[in-house]
C-alpha cells in the first residue's frame, strides 16, 4: 500500500487499529513495559495518532505499517492492524473504557528539588520543591503536551474531539 499525505490526497478510507507496545529496560525503570491498541479507527485518525506517539510527522506510508522509537529506558513499536468487517461511514464506537496506563517517576534533584517524569510520553518532564509540587507540575506538562494544536490555514484533514480524563 503506498498513501501520501499533505499533497491533497487522501489516505484510503480503511478502518484499522493502533498497536503501541512499549520495551522498557526494568533495571532502568523499575517497571516492565506495556502496551495498548486504540479503538477502531479510520486511516486518517490513526495515521494522527501515530505522529503524536512518534513525535514526529509521517510524510507518506511505505508499506511497512510498522515503526520504531526511543522512549525513557527503551523503545516504542508502534502498528497498524486492518479491522475487517467495519466500515467508516455507519460504524461508531461508543463508549470506550480502554485504560491507558502512565506512570510518573520521581528522581531526586539539585538543592532538595524533586524531578518527575512520564516516561510513556515523550518530552513530559517538570519538577518541584515537593513530591506533590512535582507531580501536579508533571501532570500539567502532559496536558500541555496533548493539548491540540490549532489547524493551519488550508487543513483541510477531518478532526474528531477525544476526551481524555485523568484520574489517579
Amino acid at each position: 500500500m503506498t498513501s501520501s499525505r499533505g499533497n491533497g490526497d487522501r489516505p484510503s478510507e480503511r478502518v484499522v487499529v493502533v498497536g503501541v507496545a512499549d520495551e522498557v529496560n526494568q533495571a532502568l525503570t523499575g517497571r516492565g513495559g506495556c502496551s495498548y491498541e486504540s479503538p477502531p479507527q479510520v486511516l486518517e485518525q490513526a495515521l494522527m495518532l501515530v505522529e503524536v506517539l512518534l513525535g514526529r510527522r509521517l510524510e507518506s506510508l511505505d508499506g511497512t505499517e510498522k515503526w520504531r522509537c526511543p522512549i525513557a529506558g527503551g523503545r516504542r513499536t508502534i502498528t497498524l492492524r486492518n479491522e475487517t468487517g467495519l466500515s467508516s461511514k455507519g460504524s461508531t464506537v461508543s463508549g470506550v473504557s480502554d485504560t491507558l496506563e502512565l506512570s510518573i517517576v520521581y528522581e531526586s534533584g539539585d538543592s532538595g528539588w524533586v524531578i518527575a517524569s512520564i516516561p510513556e510520553v515523550r518530552g513530559v518532564h517538570s519538577q518541584g520543591r515537593t513530591r506533590e509540587e512535582a507531580r501536579a507540575n508533571v501532570i500539567d506538562a502532559l496536558q500541555l503536551m496533548l493539548s491540540p494544536e490549532p489547524g493551519e490555514p488550508g487543513d483541510s484533514r477531518k478532526r474528531e474531539q477525544l476526551r481524555f480524563t485523568l484520574a489517579a
